[in-house]
C-alpha cells in the first residue's frame, strides 16, 4: 500500500507550486515515470529529509519558477 507515499508526494508538489499555477506537471509526458520512481523510492529505500528537499526544489527549480520569489 503505498497511500501514505503519494500522499506525500502531491503535498510536496502542491507546496511547490502553491504560487505558480501555470504549469500543470501532472500532465507532463515524464511525469508517470518519476511519480512512479519516487513512490518506490519512497516506500522501499532509506532516504533523509534533506534528499527529499532537494528533489523538490530541483522541481520547483525548473518547473515553477513563480514559486520562488
Amino acid at each position: 500500500m503505498y497511500a501514505n507515499e503519494i500522499l506525500a508526494i502531491y503535498q510536496g508538489l502542491a507546496i511547490c507550486s502553491e504560487y505558480d499555477q501555470d504549469y500543470n506537471i501532472t500532465t507532463a509526458d515524464w511525469f508517470s515515470d518519476w511519480f512512479e520512481d519516487i513512490k518506490y523510492m519512497l516506500h522501499h529505500r532509506r532516504y533523509t529529509a534533506e534528499s527529499l528537499m532537494m528533489i523538490f526544489q530541483t522541481v520547483s527549480r525548473i518547473f515553477f519558477k513563480n514559486g520562488l520569489r
